[in-house]
């Protein structure tokens, strides 16, 4: 970002900083007033940084502007879902202060926005586990260009019989009910 500010000399000046992610323009200029305008990089850390700048008349200093800057903010929240074994959706919050991407994620896992420009929640979205084994996997969200990275465990139990089938209550004077069997689009026979 930058800042314009009015600097204002009796005699010539000249201005400086003290780290390179800071720019100053001009970095000279004769008695009067002038527009200042002090810069900053991009800060591709989670560390806030300060730094100055420094107007000089001659050999004296004349004036020291301090220049802070935040650092990158990023988290996930929750970071650890169990989804149904059928599948389901799931809502994650994204909090943070420049644009972010899904780095990776496990193959039977959707989501709703990989491309994530501002604070904002996502859907993750698990399609059923029609093995008998259960499965987990971690989904990353980071930032473009830098090591910053969130993750989010996921986990889904696999198939059992207690899937597949309900139950019966029966009333003292029942003689037969319906069990429902649901196969989910599994395609395997079974037998009672």
């Amino acid at each position: 970002g930058a800042y314009e500010l009015k600097l204002t000399s009796e005699a010539k000046w000249s201005a400086s900083t003290s780290d390179s992610w800071i720019e100053v323009t001009p970095e000279e200029g004769k008695a009067g007033d002038t527009k200042l305008t002090i810069s900053t990089v991009a800060n591709m850390t989670e560390s806030q940084r300060t730094g100055y700048v420094y107007v000089s008349i001659g050999t004296s200093n004349a004036a020291s502007i301090k220049v802070s800057q935040v650092g990158i903010n990023l988290s996930v929240e929750p970071t650890d879902l169990t989804f149904n074994t059928v599948g389901e959706d799931k809502t994650v919050s994204v909090t943070t202060n420049i644009p972010c991407e899904v780095i990776s994620k496990p193959s039977w896992i959707n989501i709703s926005d990989v491309s994530i420009t501002d604070s904002m929640d996502i859907t993750l979205k698990a399609s059923p586990n029609y093995n008998s084994y259960s499965r987990s996997g971690t989904v990353k969200i980071g930032i473009n260009g830098t090591t910053i990275e969130r993750n989010i465990s996921v986990s889904q139990p696999g198939w059992s019989m207690e899937n597949l089938i309900g139950s019966l209550s029966y009333g003292d004077d029942a003689i037969n009910a319906t069990l429902k069997v649901d196969t989910f689009g599994i395609k395997s026979n079974w037998a009672a």
